[in-house]
């Protein structure tokens, strides 16, 4: 057995073992079957045997398609945002490589969670421009473009503002309104911070998408961090 050929079992393995837990939901789940799938990927080329090779690559293909099914079924999202979505360059398919985006940050005190890789593989490196840009409280009028390095690349003390105002574990998702960096939590919640206050963008990624979008509903202030300041929007 070759050193590359081990190297790539190994790695199959170890992706193997890090099957999200039910409670983690659909986004994290089709995540990791991304993730097998492109373990297998790799594997197949360095097996020995023609009937190995198929087997890898059938059983890669067998997972991506799983993973979209899960993807399309796990964003119920409106027509008008699919719209949107779909004219900003988004499919329920889309899988892109966050390993650049991870490293980065990583070296930084990030750790990239099932639900962050999930929602950056999915949307990452895309400009959503609002199709709403009068909320009922607040002006839409920018759009969410995710993009972890801008929201969190020399912001790692947002994210422990976040962990000591709401608990959980965040990571950069994009920025938002007025260039607010915009965190995901392992649970899936979604709020934007860095001005002076926390806001609430939705408990799932697929609700702050569609609320970033459409502002359906007020903005909602749920944390003042900035000394002497007052909430906003106003309560």
């Amino acid at each position: 057995m070759t050193p590359e050929l081990r190297a790539a079992l190994k790695e199959l393995r170890r992706v193997r073992a890090e099957r999200p837990g039910e409670e983690l939901g659909a986004a994290a789940f089709a995540a990791w079957r991304v993730a097998v799938a492109e373990a297998l990927e790799a594997l197949a080329p360095l097996l020995l045997f023609a009937e190995d090779r198929q087997r890898a690559v059938a059983e890669a293909r067998s997972a991506r398609a799983e993973a979209a099914e899960l993807r399309a079924s796990g964003f119920d999202f409106p027509d008008v945002v699919v719209r949107a979505l779909e004219h900003a360059g988004w499919r329920p398919d889309r899988s892109v490589d966050i390993s650049a985006w991870d490293a980065e940050l990583a070296g930084q005190g990030y750790r990239l969670h099932p639900v962050a890789a999930a929602a950056l593989r999915s949307f990452g490196g895309l400009n959503l421009p609002p199709v709403n840009r009068a909320g009922p409280n607040f002006a839409n009028d920018e759009p969410l473009v995710v993009d972890p390095v801008a929201a969190g690349s020399g912001h790692h003390e947002l994210a422990r503002e976040l962990v000591a105002e709401l608990g959980g574990e965040w990571y950069p998702l994009g920025e938002w309104l007025s260039s607010s960096s915009v965190f995901v939590e392992a649970s899936g919640r979604v709020v934007a911070t860095g001005l002076g206050w926390i806001w609430e963008l939705g408990e799932s990624v697929g609700e702050a998408v569609v609320f970033a979008l459409t502002a359906h509903r007020p903005l909602k202030c749920l944390r003042v961090v900035a000394p002497g300041a007052r909430p906003w929007p106003p309560t």
